[in-house]
């Protein structure tokens, strides 16, 4: 058997459902004819005489066995090992996620497979000199990509380039600024594909460029932005009650960092209509303030010490007045707080309504935006003198 295995023998290799058979010869293995007569002519040849005469006494009687002499060639198994490794090496293939234009498209990775001619080999040379037909284990080694699927993030990608997004305030009234709209191709180019750690291996993540996002978002916060106001009262003579004169304003104030995570979360989602994240303050006193609440009792000064009047005034004096006066109607000032003319009136400009007529400007008559005003303040500085209030802060003409 010995010296037919090397023609006859069978050596099995697999991969799956791939199958090579090879005879031990072809991986290396002979008898060495040269060498195993070289060894039966040995028989009764050596050692001290006695001894190799009867070596040759017990040959020529009962015969002799000579194992023969087999040769494996290493070199020629590795050959072949290398044969197969290039039918199984495959080489690692991340996974790609590119974006052109508006186009999203993802290519899958492939896990790298690597034969260890080495380790195989040493596996075979156990089974052939085990002399028997049998399997010599192929040693294969798997190397994962760090990304082998694209395909999540690529739809997430798709996802939010299938339409525009608008960004809007929630509840919008009338005159309320907005909406605004991100067209497609600027999402594309706000689209940001980055990897990031995903168990032992990473992931590709698609998020909206939050240094684009967030100067635009800082851009519109100022017109988003308004300060609260109390609501305006007017004291009801006859029923000792207060009248709701204009309805309190609720502040709102635009929070870009909560708004920014709101889009990148919404935007994964699918969603394209994205409510603005605001920050809201109420204001100190409500629509539904009463005089007992306030502590309003009737009026704090008397007119006949504080009125003045305007007959005989311009058509632009007298706008200025009302225009002036309208400012500090049903106005609430609070126990303790200081009140500024100034600040309750605003610019005075004819933006805010106001006409050119007569002032008083460095002790001269001239024509300015204005004119007028100072009767208003006049009656206001007399209102508050004969109501015995301190006055903090007065500049005549």
């Amino acid at each position: 058997q010995s010296l037919t295995y090397p023609y006859t023998g069978q050596i099995l290799f697999q991969d799956g459902d791939k199958i090579w058979l090879a005879a031990p010869a072809q991986l290396g293995m002979v008898f060495d004819v040269g060498a195993s007569v070289q060894s039966a002519y040995r028989v009764g040849r050596s050692g001290g005489l006695f001894g190799s005469l009867a070596a040759q006494v017990n040959a020529w009687q009962g015969g002799v066995d000579i194992s023969p002499v087999i040769l494996f060639d290493q070199r020629v198994a590795y050959d072949y090992l290398q044969s197969i490794a290039a039918q199984i090496d495959k080489p690692v293939v991340e996974a790609s996620l590119t974006i052109q234009g508006t186009q999203v498209s993802d290519t899958p990775g492939q896990v790298g497979r690597l034969l260890d001619v080495d380790a195989t080999l040493l596996d075979l040379t156990a089974q052939l000199q085990s002399f028997r037909d049998g399997e010599a284990p192929l040693v294969i080694a798997d190397q994962a990509p760090q990304i082998l699927d694209a395909s999540a993030a690529a739809a997430a990608a798709c996802q939010i380039l299938s339409a525009p997004l608008t960004l809007s305030i929630p509840d919008m009234q009338n005159g309320d600024p907005g909406p605004w709209v991100v067209d497609i191709q600027t999402l594309a180019n706000m689209l940001l594909v980055t990897r990031v750690p995903s168990g032992s291996g990473e992931q590709y993540q698609v998020s909206l460029d939050a240094t684009v996002l967030q100067p635009f978002l800082e851009g519109i916060a100022a017109s988003l932005e308004r300060g609260t106001e109390n609501a305006r009262f007017i004291f009801n003579d006859d029923t000792r009650q207060l009248d709701l004169y204009q309805s309190a304003v609720i502040g709102r104030k635009l929070d870009v960092d909560a708004t920014l995570a709101a889009i990148q979360q919404k935007a994964l989602q699918g969603e394209h209509n994205i409510p603005l994240e605001l920050v809201y303050t109420q204001p100190a006193v409500g629509n539904d303030a009463t005089a007992e609440s306030l502590g309003i009792t009737g009026l704090v000064s008397d007119p006949d010490h504080s009125s003045t009047y305007f007959n005989g005034s311009s058509t632009e004096r007298i706008q200025n007045i009302q225009t002036a006066a309208a400012k500090f109607h049903g106005l609430l000032v609070a126990p303790g707080q200081t009140f500024s003319m100034a600040e309750a009136l605003g610019d005075i400009s004819l933006e805010n309504g106001f006409q050119e007529a007569l002032i008083i400007s460095n002790g001269r008559t001239i024509t300015g935006v204005g004119g007028g005003v100072c009767q208003v303040s006049t009656t206001l500085f007399r209102t508050v003198f004969f109501g015995g209030y301190p006055i903090v802060e007065r500049t005549p003409h």
